[in-house]
């Protein structure tokens, strides 16, 4: 099969991708990640946008490329979608990849530019894209339809023992598989990304509120907000119980399956299934903690910005957001004691979050595919986890990494001993993280999705019930759509 396609081909297949607002999926944070980076700390989307903005949280990315110069006569690019300190760990360590890999020759690590996919569809059609490119199960889609994906399954069972394969996360391992998509194997993981509540202890402390336990359900959560939400004389918020962004594209959906209801039917994925009374009563409890009960911080109250700014503000005193240990540790600088706590369970007693698939995919195009995978293979390796680790604090993708993780980010970050990073250990013990459910068209579900969100949360007004006619009318798009 032919890699080359027109750029009308990719554009009519993304069915509203390319161009479109797309929220990042995983791994943006103050001092590490670039706008263009995937599960970004929730940012709060403007309401005449078509899905949630990523936010940058005030890094400026490297633009000028880096790159490590090897022996070979074979060169490579990356395109890397995070900022300095990951783009100056990862070529720090190329040296070693280079030593062991003799053919490859310059290895050029590029920052994710502006407009990135737009940019990288171009860059395919024109044959000059990136070899190696960082990626995720909510963008690769498209790109895996028109064949400029990889399936690094068979490169897979020739390189590696069951052995290797069991020090990575089951759930995320898995989640590189789209079953309802060709069923290839789109990438290899690169970080890894997961919900968290987080809270500030002097505000509990001040309100006589004991800190989350293991046990919460949702009914305690909804209560210790209220319990936390301050005023001022006029009645107006000062501080909000919890921020969650139940308008977000990639982490709206967790709620309903924890109250025993889907976003997408199981049996059937051109079928929206956000129309359940257990879907609807999963919206109802956010649409009403945050317009009745004012408790849940609405998101224009922020200015389109990241919970990870305004967390040290004072105006949450918890949020529900990914695990971004550094970062948080630069926001707050032991100003206050604060600590992570797991997600509490629905009322199904299921406990169930975003956990992401950030990875790296190799370009079909690509003339140097040996050392493409090579490069993949490094990047998933231990020594490139661990590098990272000690560079940005980011949870690894390797059960031996995430061994030393822990002590490495507290002896680095001595303001972290109390925040409670073991439960990074404990979800990937309990494998509750996942990949939210795919539409046959998730794209297309994305542009009907996101603006009804927006209308229930954003701009509030809009009751849940406004969410059935909604599903059918992604349902009838899902019916009659290209794919």
């Amino acid at each position: 099969m032919s890699t080359m396609v027109t750029r009308k081909q990719f554009l009519h297949t993304a069915a509203g991708l390319i161009g479109a607002s797309v929220l990042a999926a995983c791994g943006g944070g103050a001092s590490t990640a670039s706008p263009a980076a995937g599960a970004a700390p929730a940012s709060t989307p403007k309401p005449a946008t078509n899905g949630t903005t990523a936010s940058s949280s005030g890094a400026t990315p490297t633009r000028a490329p880096m790159a490590a110069q090897g022996k070979g006569k074979v060169d490579l690019t990356w395109e890397v979608s995070q900022g300095d300190a990951w783009m100056k760990a990862s070529v720090a360590t190329l040296p070693a990849l280079l030593d062991k890999v003799p053919a490859i020759g310059k290895v050029t690590v590029e920052p994710t530019p502006g407009d990135w996919e737009n940019k990288l569809v171009a860059s395919m059609v024109a044959g000059t894209a990136p070899d190696v490119f960082d990626m995720w199960g909510d963008i690769i889609p498209p790109f895996v339809e028109r064949g400029q994906v990889v399936d690094v399954q068979p490169l897979v069972n020739r390189d590696y023992k069951a052995a290797d394969l069991q020090d990575f996360y089951d759930w995320q391992w898995r989640d590189f598989v789209l079953p309802w998509l060709n069923n290839i194997r789109f990438g290899m993981p690169r970080y890894v990304n997961m919900m968290f509540t987080w809270y500030r202890k002097d505000m509990f402390d001040k309100a006589g509120v004991k800190y989350p336990s293991l046990d919460w359900s949702h009914v305690d959560y909804a209560d210790a907000a209220n319990k936390l939400t301050v005023k001022d004389s006029s009645g107006k918020v000062t501080t909000f119980g919890l921020a969650y962004p139940a308008w977000s594209w990639d982490r709206y959906w967790y709620k309903p399956t924890i109250w025993g209801g889907h976003t997408v039917d199981p049996n059937d994925n051109t079928k929206a299934a956000f129309d359940s009374e257990q879907s609807l009563a999963a919206f109802e409890w956010s649409r009403k903690l945050m317009w009745d009960d004012k408790a849940m911080l609405p998101p224009l109250e922020i200015q389109n910005q990241s919970f990870l700014l305004h967390f040290p503000t004072g105006i949450m005193a918890m949020a529900e957001d990914g695990i971004y240990p550094f970062e948080m540790d630069d926001q707050i600088q032991g100003k206050f004691e604060w600590a992570y706590m797991h997600v509490p369970k629905g009322p199904t007693g299921v406990r169930k979050v975003l956990g992401t698939t950030d990875g790296t995919a190799i370009w079909k195009g690509t003339k140097a595919q040996d050392e493409a995978w090579e490069l993949q293979k490094w990047v998933a390796g231990p020594d490139y986890q661990l590098a990272i680790v000690q560079a940005t604090g980011r949870v690894p993708v390797r059960h031996s990494v995430l061994a030393k993780w822990l002590d490495i980010a507290v002896k680095t970050r001595p303001n972290l001993k109390n925040a409670n990073l073991n439960v990074a250990l404990e979800a990937m013990q309990m494998g509750y993280p996942g990949a939210r459910e795919f539409y046959k068209d998730n794209n297309a579900a994305q542009e009907i999705i996101v603006p009804a969100l927006q209308k229930v949360f954003v701009t509030g007004g809009a009751p849940v019930t406004y969410m059935k006619q909604i599903a059918t009318q992604v349902t009838n798009a899902e019916k009659n759509g290209a794919r």
